[in-house]
Parts: structure tokens; C-alpha cells; sequence
């Protein structure tokens, strides 16, 4: 027995489905989600170059497209939080940095090492070889950087924070942090564009916070082990030693 083939679709309705899943496609890019590369290492090391972060859009409110700050906003960054920012340079392409101070807070920055309301932040240092892989941005070309790694805590929050001996490290404050602005700083402390050039960012230039990598590729391809990775720190072995 023999079935009537279904009927095909109209134009009219096709271009209506195609339109409708190209606008539920924007919607999700423009209110939920958005993945975002990472173009340098000023993350390294919890977060690698060429990491395809993704990013929620509604972890500390909703944004209008097309506009620069959040017309609702239901969530407050937290110390810690690894968030992807509108560049304050016009035409520079996001960053991603951790808040490290919130609204009210009492910052500075001296020889790398953070001092919040006061106190220095503790520092454990990782013993053993450290090295990163960054790249330098005028000419694209991979390099391995020589680095001392720490542990530190925020709040709830446990990361590393890498620095590059011999650098020129630039200090920064006190100031009190204003109302409705974070401090962000990169975990390559020494190596990192951050609030210490361009002072707190206001929490509606926030486009999300890091939840998870997408995919990785690096120097040598794919990076299969970070594929649907969370962002955490890379595992060690070697006992923590507290630097005063």
C-alpha cells in the first residue's frame, strides 16, 4: 500500500524557518552564550592561548544588542571570577581577566603581589620547573617563557598566578574601588594589560563570565585534553611551599 508523499515546503515558509533559526542563533549569542578566543597569555596559565572560552552573558545581567552596558543586572561579580570585558581601548579586540577587588574595596599592586584592604594577599609558591608557552603579538611567533609559579586564593576561589623573574613590574595604588567597578588583573601577573594601565572597569563593560572551554588549539594543533575542559588551574604534584 502505498503512502502520499509529504507535501514540500513553500519558499515563503523555508526562508521563515532559515530567518527563525538565524534569529534564535543571535538571541543565544547576544543574551545567553558566546565562545570567545583567547589571543594572548596574559591568563596563562588556567587559561591558554588559542582557548575557546564560552562565556555566559547572563551570569550578572542582560545587555540590550548593540549597546556598551547592561540594561538589567541581577548578579554581582565575585573575587575570582574569570570574566571577558569590552576592550577600553576603542577598536581593541576583549580581554579576559580575573576580578580580583569588588566595589569598596581597597587595592593596590606592589612588586606583582596584590594587597586587598590592607592585607598582602598569601602566595604559595609551586615548586619546580615552570614554563610558558605565550606568543608574542607583533610578530605571531611562539615562545617559551621562563616563570616562578604561585598558588593564591580569593575568597573561594584557588588559581595560579605566574611571575616572570627580572621583570619590570609596574605598582599600582591604593585607591578605593568606585560603585559599580571591579579590579581585574591576569593571572601572568607579569605579562598582563590590566586594571593597573586602565584603572577599575565599570561592571556594566562585562560581557560574561568563563565557564568552560569549548576547544583549544595551540603551536602544535589541537589541544584534545582541553576540549569541554573546565577552567582550572593545571594539576600539581609538588607541595605547596607558603612564601611569607
Amino acid at each position: 500500500m502505498s503512502h502520499p508523499k509529504p507535501a514540500a515546503k513553500s519558499r515563503p515558509r523555508q526562508f521563515l524557518e532559515f530567518a527563525g533559526l538565524l534569529l534564535a542563533a543571535f538571541a543565544i549569542r547576544s543574551f545567553v552564550a558566546e565562545p570567545y578566543e583567547i589571543p594572548t597569555g596574559s591568563m596563562l596559565p588556567a587559561v591558554q592561548i588559542g582557548d575557546r572560552l564560552v562565556i555566559s552573558k547572563l551570569a550578572y545581567g542582560a545587555r540590550l544588542p548593540f549597546t556598551l552596558s547592561d540594561q538589567v543586572r541581577w548578579g554581582t561579580p565575585e573575587r575570582g571570577d574569570i570574566v571577558v570585558l569590552l576592550n577600553p581601548k576603542p577598536g581593541g579586540p576583549d580581554l579576559a581577566k580575573r576580578v580580583v577587588a569588588l566595589p569598596g574595596d581597597r587595592v593596590a599592586v606592589r612588586g606583582g603581589r596584590l594587597v586587598l584592604n590592607g592585607k598582602e594577599v598569601r602566595e604559595a609558591l609551586i615548586p619546580g620547573p615552570c614554563r610558558d608557552e605565550d606568543r608574542d603579538e607583533e610578530s605571531g611567533r611562539w615562545v617559551s617563557v621562563g616563570c616562578l609559579a604561585f598558588e593564591e586564593t580569593l575568597d573561594h576561589t584557588t588559581f595560579q598566578v605566574h611571575h616572570v623573574p627580572g621583570s619590570d613590574v609596574r605598582d599600582f595604588g591604593p585607591i578605593i574601588i568606585p560603585p559599580d567597578h571591579v579590579f581585574l588583573m591576569g593571572d601572568n601577573r607579569d605579562r598582563s594589560l590590566d586594571s593597573r594601565y586602565f584603572g577599575p572597569v565599570p561592571i556594566g563593560k562585562l560581557k560574561g563570565k568563563a565557564f568552560f572551554i569549548l576547544w583549544s588549539n595551540g603551536p602544535d594543533g589541537p589541544r584534545w585534553s582541553r576540549f569541554l575542559h573546565p577552567i582550572r588551574p593545571p594539576p600539581q604534584d609538588a607541595r605547596l611551599a607558603a612564601i611569607p
